[in-house]
């Protein structure tokens, strides 16, 4: 019986989708397909050590990647708050600060 059909998964793929990671972000990071991720996580493919590892540092640096952004997101955020509905030129690229 394969476990997933039972409800059962790997609590990895719990905390992916508790924070709103995508199978993407991790494939990105960690070299192994969408597929191959998501197999594990439903314990459909075995999972070897390296595997693990490679999944586990992939996560860890969405983690951190995110939580920079967040930061830089909170401080410009502060820093311009009271222009934010000022007037800009739009550009092709996100520039915040030229627009400051």
């Amino acid at each position: 019986m394969n476990p997933y059909s039972d409800g059962h998964v790997l609590r990895i793929r719990l905390f992916r989708m508790k924070h709103g990671i995508t199978l993407r972000e991790l494939s990105a990071q960690s070299g192994i397909t969408v597929q191959r991720i998501s197999g594990i996580e439903r314990m459909e493919f075995s999972l070897t050590p390296r595997s693990k590892e490679r999944i586990l540092c992939a996560l860890e640096n969405v983690v951190h990647n995110r939580a920079r952004d967040t930061s830089s997101a909170v401080y410009d955020f502060h820093s311009g708050r009271e222009r934010l509905f000022d007037v800009v030129v739009e550009k092709e690229e996100d520039d915040w600060d030229a627009a400051k």
